[in-house]
Order: structure tokens, then C-alpha cells, then sequence
């Protein structure tokens, strides 16, 4: 191990050491554990036994201290040679390294392409003999050769990005690899899909048992099941067809509460259904999938394809255009065809295909892409951005800790000159001023206004009658 430093001061070798120790507490009384150090030459630190009392093991970790070169081979054959001398029925290798090391093709250790053959063979080899090897790494160094190592080894790769979480990946890949296949007690599956078998499932009674599988990443895991949230009812196309396993038995032992329950007919009546060919197929398919800003095109047939065949696929995108494309045959049973998808939205799918009665058919199907290309994360554009500094002014690259300091930058301001638009303002309320002034405004309904030192208008006499003499 490198002599390096996390956040907080912790050396990688002290987060090696509590990783080991928490993966130990985990296994159990029957199990067996050894923790070998290596370098240029190997040591055992604690040799592969039962579990060790606490004393042991914290003797036996407080020797770890970085030193000397990397050599995983040597490592790899004295962990071998003692796991075959072990009677348990599963063996597997936890391997901890941040993966510097002669052993792998990797140019001055900074550009990891492809593991060494020595080391990819060794791990090939381990597999074929039932001993499995997961590879946790540092987070720098070696990363896809290490992840290819674990894959010839038949384990997993944690590429230790984060190296606080190191000992909870020792925890989990300990759990795993100490498990049985053969998990009985009262379980409780949980509906992880809306496939037609499971999506009116609201309850169920518990199962008895069930084998410890890991889903194909093609697979649709409907069901889940215990600690581990292990599939337990999984299916996946293949062809024109559709596979489907489940994980434990049909109500003779484990599943025995199913076969009383009364869901239990209809659980298996939509499971069965759920596999045959879709309604409508007549033996053709039409699949259309986005990977990598392509839309990819597949017509599929359950017979041959007559001699001659040219289906055409009618392509409407999301923006409201179409566009038509000929596909090109790939096999008796499979025509292909691809077109860009840089467009976020839906795209329709209609294939046109004459079938034996030389009648044409459409085929239809939908593929959608959540966003539009731009949005994808790109690769870094460091000259772009040092050229965006330089033209504002600024100090091209800092550090994080330089974000928010003013040093070396000169406060921004700019000038804006009123004088005019003031003036300009001015001259237009002057008549508004004057006409506020002299111009008196007054309603026509209402009486005149009369003086104060006027007294009360005079009551009107009325005219005295002539008299006639």
C-alpha cells in the first residue's frame, strides 16, 4: 500500500486495516479467514483458520504498514494454495491493491488498458478450480484492468472511488461471498416491476426458501426476495420468445404456503401468459432500442425470411419529421437498420414486410430517448475554458479554494452617463408644470363657489297683485 492520505489524515493502510476487521466480524462460527499482506514477497498476517479470537486479529492487522513494490501474482498463488487445502465448499479471494503494478501493460502507470496475461490466466485458473477473486480498488491506478481481472476471476470490482466506503465494501463482498446458495427461513418477496405477472400483486404469503441467483443484465427481475434483494422471479426475451425463472420450487416444500393461498392460481395463470408470444405477432417482431445516439432497428421472423425480401422501416421522429429506411438482411431470420437519435422524445417505428401470402404487413414499435444529445455530459474542453478565462480577464485554472478570493483581480465597474435622459426628462414635465399651475379645473354639476363675506342669498318676493282704482 502507498503511504498516502485521505480527507481527515486517514492513510489508506489504516482504512485497509478497519475494513479487514469489520469484513471478519461478519462471517460466521463455521467459516474460515485469512488476511495476507503482500509487496514484493508475501506474509500471512493472520493464517487461513476459523475465525480467530479479537486478540488475533488486532494483532495480526496492527503489523500492516506500507512498503515495497506491488507483485498480485505471487499474492494470488499463496492465497490458492492454502484455500485448496481448505475443506469448506466456498472459497473466495477479497483483493485490495490500487493496482500499481509491473505486472499490468500500464505506460508509467497512468494509462491502465489491459490486464497482463500472467495475471488474467492465474485468475482464469483460480475460477476453473471454484475459487472466486473480487478486486477492491483505491480509486486511482489501474481501474479496467483491475475490473477485467475480477471478471476472469468470477467476482466483483468496486473501484474504491470513495475510500470511506472501503469497509462497507469489505462488509458486503465478505456477506456475499459467505453466503449459501440454499436460503431457507420465511421470506417475503417485494414487487421490483409492472410485468403483467406481478403488477395486480398486493400480498402473499412468506416463502420457506429459495436460491441465492444474481439477474443477467438483460433480465426484468419482477420479483425480489431476502437480505440481499435477490431475484426471484425474472424474465427476459430471447428471440421471439420470453424466458422466465423463478427461484424457488412450486409448493412442494419451500413454496408450500403458495400452494394454499388464493392467489395462487391466478399468480401462475399471468406468469405462464406472460411468456407466450405477444398477441398480434404472427411470428414477427419488431424491436427498436437508443444506444449511443443511434436508433437501432431490428425485424425478427420465427421462420425463414422469403428469398428477396425488402422490408422498409418508416421512422417518425420527435420532432414531427419522418424518414424511411431499407433494411439490410442479417440472417435468414433478422433484418437491421440504424438511423441517428439525437433527439430527446419518442420515436415511431413501422416496418412494412410482404409475409408468405405476399400480402404486406406493418410492424410496429416505439423507442424513446428522456433527453436530446446536448444534455449528455461531453468530454472537457481545457482550452475552451482557458481562452473564456484570458478574454474576461481572469486566472485561467485555480484551485477549489480560490473560488470565492479577489487576489490579483481588479474590482468590475462601468459608467453610464444620466446627464441627457435627466435633461430630456426635465424639458417634458416643464409643460405638465406650468399647465398644473394656471389651469383651473372645475366640475360643471356642482353650484358656483360664493365668497365668505357674502351673507345668505335674499328670498325672492313675490309680485303684489295689481289693483284697479
Amino acid at each position: 500500500f502507498e503511504d498516502t492520505f485521505v480527507e481527515g489524515g486517514v492513510q489508506k493502510t489504516d482504512i485497509a486495516k478497519t475494513a479487514a476487521v469489520r469484513a471478519i466480524e461478519v462471517l460466521g462460527p463455521n467459516d474460515e479467514v485469512g488476511l495476507l499482506a503482500f509487496s514484493g514477497s508475501t506474509k500471512w498476517v493472520i493464517p487461513l483458520a476459523p475465525i480467530p479470537s479479537n486478540d488475533v486479529i488486532q494483532s495480526g492487522v496492527s503489523g500492516l504498514s506500507p512498503f515495497g513494490e506491488t507483485k498480485i501474482v505471487p499474492a494470488l498463488e499463496k492465497a490458492a494454495e492454502a484455500l485448496r487445502a481448505s475443506d469448506k465448499e466456498l472459497k473466495h479471494i477479497i483483493l485490495f491493491t490500487d493496482g500499481f503494478t509491473s505486472e499490468l501493460n500500464i505506460e508509467g502507470f497512468n494509462d491502465p488498458s489491459l490486464a497482463n496475461d500472467q495475471l488474467l490466466t492465474e485468475a482464469e485458473k483460480l475460477y476453473a478450480e471454484g475459487i472466486t477473486l473480487s478486486v477492491v480498488g483505491t480509486g486511482e491506478g489501474a481501474i479496467p484492468a483491475l475490473q477485467e481481472i475480477a471478471a476472469a476471476g468470477g467476482g466483483r470490482f468496486y473501484p474504491g472511488r470513495d475510500l470511506d466506503e472501503i469497509p462497507e465494501i469489505f462488509v458486503k463482498e465478505a456477506r456475499l461471498a459467505a453466503r449459501s446458495f440454499i436460503n431457507e427461513g420465511e421470506f417475503y418477496p417485494s414487487v421490483t416491476s409492472t410485468a403483467a405477472a406481478v403488477r395486480d400483486l398486493a400480498s402473499s404469503p412468506a416463502l420457506l426458501g429459495y436460491l441465492a441467483g444474481t439477474a443477467k443484465s438483460t433480465a426484468d427481475v419482477q420479483l425480489q426476495v431476502g437480505e440481499f434483494a435477490d431475484p426471484l422471479l425474472s424474465s427476459w426475451r430471447v428471440g421471439l420468445g420470453s424466458v422466465t425463472a423463478w427461484m424457488s420450487d412450486g409448493g412442494d416444500k419451500w413454496a408450500s404456503q403458495w400452494a394454499t393461498w388464493d392467489g395462487y392460481t391466478d399468480f401462475w395463470s399471468n406468469l405462464v401468459r406472460d411468456t407466450f408470444p405477444l398477441a398480434g405477432s404472427e411470428g414477427q417482431r419488431v424491436d427498436a432500442k437508443i444506444s449511443n445516439e443511434t436508433l437501432q432497428v431490428t425485424l425478427e421472423g420465427a421462420e425463414p425470411w422469403p428469398v428477396g425480401s425488402s422490408p422498409i422501416a418508416q421512422i417518425g421522429y420527435p420532432d414531427g419529421t419522418s424518414e424511411q429506411i431499407r433494411l439490410e438482411r442479417r440472417s435468414e431470420f433478422e433484418f437491421e437498420g440504424s438511423v441517428p437519435a439525437r433527439q430527446g422524445g419518442a420515436y415511431a417505428v413501422g416496418v412494412s414486410v410482404e409475409n408468405a401470402e405476399g400480402d404486406a404487413v406493418v410492424i410496429s414499435s416505439i423507442a424513446s430517448r428522456s433527453f436530446a444529445a446536448e444534455f449528455l455530459p461531453g468530454d472537457p474542453e481545457p482550452d475552451l475554458m482557458t481562452n473564456l478565462s484570458a478574454s474576461t480577464g481572469g486566472r485561467g485554472q485555480i484551485l477549489p479554494n480560490q473560488a470565492f478570493d479577489n487576489a490579483d483581480l481588479e474590482a468590475g465597474s462601468s459608467d453610464f452617463k444620466l446627464r441627457w435622459w435627466l435633461l430630456g426628462l426635465a424639458a417634458l414635465m416643464w409643460p405638465l408644470d406650468v399647465a398644473l399651475r394656471r389651469l383651473r379645473l372645475e366640475r360643471s354639476d356642482l353650484p358656483p363657489r360664493r365668497a365668505q363675506s357674502e351673507g345668505p342669498l335674499p328670498t325672492p318676493k313675490k309680485p303684489e297683485a295689481s289693483q284697479t282704482h
